[in-house]
This record gives C-alpha cells, structure tokens and sequence, in this order.
C-alpha cells in the first residue's frame, strides 16, 4: 500500500476461512456505511459515537437503524444478496427478570424504559424472547450477524446454538 508493503510473511495461525477471512467494515455514519456497502462482505452498523466516547443515542432507535439498512441496501445495489449485515450490541443480558436489565440499561442510556426497548443496539430478555427478536430483526432489516459484548457470550451461546442453520 501506501505506507505500509510486507512481503514473504508468514501468518500464524492460518485463517480457517479461505481464501482469507471476510471482510467487515462498520460505522454509524452513511458515508462509512456507503463505503462498507461497496467494499466489505460484512457490514457493522455502529451506534455514532459524541466526541466523550458514549453513544449518542439521540440516532440509536429502530427507525434510525431502518434509515441506515435502507443506505446500505442502494448503495450495496446488485451485490446485496452477498453481504451480511451486522449489528453491534452496546449491551445484552439474558434472563427471566427483564426488568433488572432494563433498569440497567436506563441507567446506560439515561432514557426511559419505552426509549431503551426500542434501542436495537441494547437486547436484554429471557431465551425465547432474544431468539423471537433475533429472528424479527433478521426477517424485517436482514441483520443476519449480531456482535455480542464479552460479558454476555456465555449467556447468548445456547441461543447461538439453537439458532443455528435456522
């Protein structure tokens, strides 16, 4: 490139995926999202961040992540059909006390519990209730990868599994 040439390098481990792993671009903004639509195999829509680091969750609602699918869907055009869209989770938690997590989540968002159950970058419920969402989200924008914070991988793996090939 520019700035940067490597040559006879050897990488280890070897990628499983050939001939290289997938290519994911992510942003919240739509000249990023225009760029990753062109250009990647995954694209990661990100909530857009303020200049302290936070979400500006002011452009974190479910119409909000519509606009940007739909962005996307034009810009990618023809090659639609070969991406995957991901969305990433600033938070998740799996339980049967929903409320516990939406208090949480308030806390996160200072923004009341009507705001935050709508925020698709937040998703707290029991299994089958994330499993039923997932599966709606996947339906209706086709966010087929969902990047899940560390804290909540072992409490998301089973519904990983029973997703699976669904």
């Amino acid at each position: 490139g520019t700035y940067y040439q490597v040559r006879g390098a050897r990488i280890l481990p070897r990628p499983l995926q050939r001939p290289r792993p997938p290519f994911m671009i992510g942003g919240g903004g739509p000249r990023v999202l225009r760029f990753a639509a062109r250009n990647a195999e995954i694209v990661s829509f990100i909530p857009m961040m303020g200049a302290t680091g936070r979400p500006r969750f002011g452009r974190v609602g479910q119409q909000a992540v519509i606009e940007r699918v739909v962005q996307v869907r034009k810009a990618a055009g023809a090659r639609i059909d070969a991406l995957d869209l991901n969305i990433w989770l600033l938070d998740a938690g799996v339980s049967d006390a929903a409320r516990d997590f939406r208090r949480a989540a308030i806390t996160i968002a200072k923004r009341s519990a009507n705001a935050i159950a709508g925020m698709p970058y937040l998703l707290y419920g029991t299994r089958s209730s994330i499993k039923a969402l997932l599966r709606d989200r996947r339906e209706r924008f086709g966010l087929n990868y969902i990047s899940v914070p560390g804290q909540a991988m072992d409490e998301f793996a089973p519904i990983v599994q029973e997703l699976r090939g669904t």
